[in-house]
């Protein structure tokens, strides 16, 4: 059932006519709300700018994030076979730390079930905790290399640097977290949150330096090193040249 309209003016939807104001001008009806999301999946004009996006976009950045981790773990391999010489000795501190950062990425998504952090943050996170992460392996690597040479076992290599090494590491693993929780101190809670984040990757990152990276030491063991038997100290070298010297 359709009322009647007075004068020309259209009717409603519903079939009522439009209000008039006091000057007898139509008002226009009432629309919907704005879309908080556009078609393209961009956030729209009532959407907040730090809430999930799902569209086309936010896949773009996701893979680009995913090519540049790619290129810096190529990059850190190839300084690192330089340093090292040997494919074992490389390869060990960037398995260690890409272990140790999804610990950390995924302790950050459960956190995050309570706590909203921004879509960066994971990134964030794995940026930071892998390059902290390579830097104490290889802080730990070299220790080891150094204790082999000296003509230590591997067993009492890898415990002398979580005794030594092991102690440096977690202080600097301490004092980055620190340093990152202190940018709440900038009054910005976006800020704040992503290094608290990041703290994740850190912490775990230390903790993996100072139990996994030993531990897979001490199985690889002279391997680790450039000559396939292992590096020896300056006596064993000199004892394997007298064994191998001819009596005249």
């Amino acid at each position: 059932m359709t009322c009647a309209c007075p004068g020309n003016a259209p009717p409603c939807r519903d079939g009522s006519p439009l209000p008039r104001s006091a000057g007898g001008l139509e008002t226009s009806a009432r629309q919907p709300p704005p879309s908080r999301c556009t078609e393209t999946g961009k956030p729209g004009p009532g959407r907040p700018p730090g809430s999930k996006n799902n569209g086309p976009h936010s896949a773009t950045t996701s893979a680009a994030d995913i090519h540049a981790e790619l290129v810096g773990f190529a990059a850190a391999l190839i300084v690192l076979l330089l340093i090292f010489g040997s494919v074992l000795g490389a390869v060990l501190p960037l398995a260690t730390a890409l272990v140790s950062v999804l610990a950390g990425i995924s302790i950050l998504g459960i956190v995050a079930a309570g706590i909203t952090f921004g879509t960066s943050s994971p990134t964030l996170a794995a940026m930071i905790g892998i390059g902290v992460g390579i830097d104490y392996a290889v802080f730990l690597t070299t220790r080891f290399r150094q204790q082999m040479i000296n003509g230590a076992v591997p067993a009492e290599a890898a415990g002398f640097c979580v005794t030594t090494s092991g102690r440096a590491v977690l202080l600097a693993g301490s004092t980055v977290a620190v340093a990152l929780l202190g940018l709440y101190a900038c009054g910005i809670t976006y800020v704040g949150l992503l290094g608290l984040a990041a703290v994740f990757g850190v912490i775990t990152a230390a903790a993996g330096a100072v139990t996994l990276v030993p531990a897979c030491l001490g199985l690889a063991g002279a391997s680790t090193s450039t000559r396939p038997g292992g590096p020896r100290s300056p006596r064993q070298a000199q004892q394997a040249t007298a064994g191998t010297a001819t009596p005249r």
